[in-house]
């Protein structure tokens, strides 16, 4: 008998194609799984990093409450109460149970400067307010930093007359420094029209290329022909911020309500610190801001923010003008009670404001 050969492999190709394709569609099936569980992880991750910002912000909000009973506290370690200790603060730092979300740490740190970010311009945006208090004595000096848009330190040129040079729209002024105004009023001193009138204090720092010195001597808060000076501020172009040195001289007060605001173009911080009496020496300074540093946790994502709060109390000064008329009206310019200050009675002084039986 005689045996033929078989040529014929058309089957075993098509069993090597199926496993190609196999192979192929278990790599796609596998790669297309990975990438489901990635994307899974992801949208996971972003929803417990917001639920540890939340809770982080709750934190924020449980040191506020701690604040608003007692102004004075303060909190150096993540676990335990404040010092002095606060009721009803902090008795738990589990927010939901079943997520493991809560806050892991809180610490309230009085600062000793107050900081403000953001600064808008004159006419565009609220001005910055706040209040800073000695407990040690009256203010002599403190100092002034600020930063332009973007952090940016770029002067202006100051010509060789005494007016400054001033660009005329906010395009031609680029990243140049804006000039920084300072409003200070001596809460302590009483809050009635007389004294408002003649020991609140205004000054305009001027970033300049060629100023002599950065030392912007402002002496006298007890009358208006001090007001509004225009001081030079000697900066460089390569430093950041740019800074001054504000003397406060012929002045007893103790507690200053500050306002500041930038003008011809927006700070993007603005620093005062380093405060000291007429004798050079450091003041301990209270009731101005408080750094709240608290941790929020959600399963096994820790997010941190660090917060800058009022330390007590309302500053209700931001408005730059009352009310305007050309001719003789009553005015009553209600002011917001301060800590601690008893508000004088209205002036009426004005015949304006005289009631005619």
């Amino acid at each position: 008998m005689k045996l033929l050969k078989v040529k014929n492999q058309q089957g075993f190709v098509s069993i090597f194609s199926v496993l190609i394709i196999m192979s192929v569609l278990t790599l796609l099936a596998i790669g297309f799984s990975n990438i489901t569980r990635s994307a899974q992880k992801r949208t996971l991750d972003n929803q417990l990093n917001t639920q540890a910002f939340y809770a982080a912000e709750s934190g924020v909000n449980e040191a506020k409450k701690a604040l608003l009973i007692n102004p004075t506290a303060s909190k150096s370690t993540c676990q335990g109460t404040t010092t002095p200790a606060v009721p009803g603060t902090f008795t738990t730092y589990t927010l939901d149970a079943t997520l493991s979300s809560g806050y892991t740490c809180v610490l309230i740190n009085p600062a000793i400067d107050l900081k403000f970010d953001s600064v808008s311009t004159q006419g565009v945006g609220s001005p910055k307010t706040g209040t800073i208090e000695s407990s040690t004595g009256p203010f002599g000096s403190f100092d002034v930093s600020w930063s332009g848009p973007g952090g940016g330190a770029v002067p202006i040129p100051k010509p060789a007359g005494s007016y400054p040079y001033i660009l005329d729209n906010s395009a031609s002024w680029g990243n140049k420094l804006g000039v920084l105004r300072v409003d200070l009023v001596p809460v302590d001193l009483g809050l009635d029209r007389a004294t408002l009138a003649t020991k609140s204090y205004s000054f305009y720092l001027y970033p300049s290329q060629n100023s002599p010195s950065n030392q912007a001597t402002l002496g006298g808060l007890n009358g208006t022909a001090d007001q509004a000076q225009l001081v030079y501020v000697k900066c460089a172009a390569t430093v950041s911020p740019c800074s001054a040195t504000v003397h406060v001289t012929n002045n007893a007060s103790s507690k200053f309500y500050i306002r500041v605001q930038s003008l011809y173009n927006p700070s993007s911080s603005v620093i005062l610190n380093n405060f000291k009496s007429n004798t050079g020496t450091a003041l301990t300074t209270k009731s101005g801001q408080v750094i709240v540093d608290a941790t929020g946790k959600a399963n096994d994502v820790l997010r941190r923010i660090q917060v800058r709060v009022k330390q007590s109390g309302t500053d209700n000064f931001s408005s730059d003008y009352a009310i305007q008329s050309g001719e003789s009206i009553c005015k009553r310019l209600q002011v917001a009670k301060p800590d601690n200050v008893t508000p004088t009675t209205t002036d009426q002084s004005d015949t304006a404001c005289q009631t005619n039986n």
